[in-house]
């Protein structure tokens, strides 16, 4: 029973620890920007990226992205989506709002996806100039 009362002790103050922690949504031409690299196919997106650091706009994006992706990491354990298992639980009203998080959550799950490739290319890259 002491166990059973420890574990329940130790979930209450995780969930309460996890549930302070606020995910900010995308600006909308971040949203924009990031949708527009989601839908390309996966050659053209490391060009995509690099024309996007170059901007304003595109690294603004990028910055919401490493912020979302952050924060839902620490709220959720995971910035994907599919990780999430049983993390989503909520009120009626707040499960209205799961769809838009898991469309928002897997854009930038994506971003900072295809972000990580283009960096190892160009490490790679790198290295075998050198090598």
């Amino acid at each position: 029973e002491r166990r059973l009362e420890a574990e329940r002790q130790s979930e209450a103050w995780k969930r309460e620890r996890c549930d302070v922690v606020e995910v900010p949504g995308l600006t909308k031409s971040s949203e924009a920007i990031l949708k527009q690299l989601d839908e390309l196919p996966y050659p053209e997106k490391s060009k995509f990226l690099q024309e996007m650091s170059r901007t304003p706009d595109g690294r603004q994006a990028l910055d919401e992205a490493k912020t979302v992706a952050e924060a839902l990491d620490r709220r959720f354990g995971s910035a994907d989506s599919r990780d999430w298992d049983d993390g989503l639980r909520a009120g009626p009203e707040i499960l209205l709002a799961v769809g838009r998080i898991n469309a928002i959550a897997g854009i930038v799950d994506r971003a900072r996806s295809a972000e990580r490739s283009r960096d190892y290319e160009l490490k790679r890259s790198l290295s075998k100039g050198l090598g």
